[in-house]
C-alpha cells in the first residue's frame, strides 16, 4: 500500500499506530510511506527473500 504521508492513517499517534498494526501485522500488507522511506516495510521482506536465495545457492 502506497501512501503520501503517515498522517493519512489517522488523526493522532494512537490511531496511526492502530491502523499500522492492523494493515501490516494483522493483514500482512506492506506499507510504503512516500515522505518517510525508512518506514517502507517491503525492505524486510526483500532482505529475507534475498538471504533465502543466497543460502540456497550456497547449499547447492
Amino acid at each position: 500500500m502506497h501512501i503520501k504521508s503517515i498522517d493519512r492513517l489517522g488523526r493522532n499517534y494512537e490511531e496511526i499506530l492502530e491502523q499500522w498494526r492492523i494493515l501490516n501485522k494483522d493483514k500482512g500488507i506492506d506499507i510504503v510511506v512516500q515522505d518517510m522511506p525508512m518506514l517502507d516495510t517491503r525492505r524486510g521482506n526483500f532482505f529475507k527473500t534475498s538471504m533465502n536465495r543466497s543460502e540456497k545457492r550456497l547449499c547447492n
